[in-house]
């Protein structure tokens, strides 16, 4: 999914301040709309994501397209 591909390369992502990404998109893998949960894993310097959860999206949302929502560190 490119959602992953932009989640990475978010510069908050690569320093760390993010705690999760939720995101929404085409899977093509399961050739449908998905929605999930993406947390970084313990070396964030990567860019590396760990896949928390993806689900198929089965809703009429497809007019949503794709999303990507970080969500930083309270502080």
């Amino acid at each position: 999914m490119r959602c992953l591909t932009d989640i990475e390369k978010d510069p908050r992502w690569l320093r760390g301040e993010i705690a999760y990404a939720e995101f929404r998109g085409f899977a093509k893998a399961i050739n449908a709309w998905a929605r999930g949960l993406a947390a970084p894993l313990l070396d964030p310097d990567k860019g590396d994501v760990a896949l928390v959860e993806a689900v198929p999206d089965r809703s009429q949302l497809d007019r949503d397209g794709q999303f990507v929502r970080l969500v930083p560190i309270s502080r």
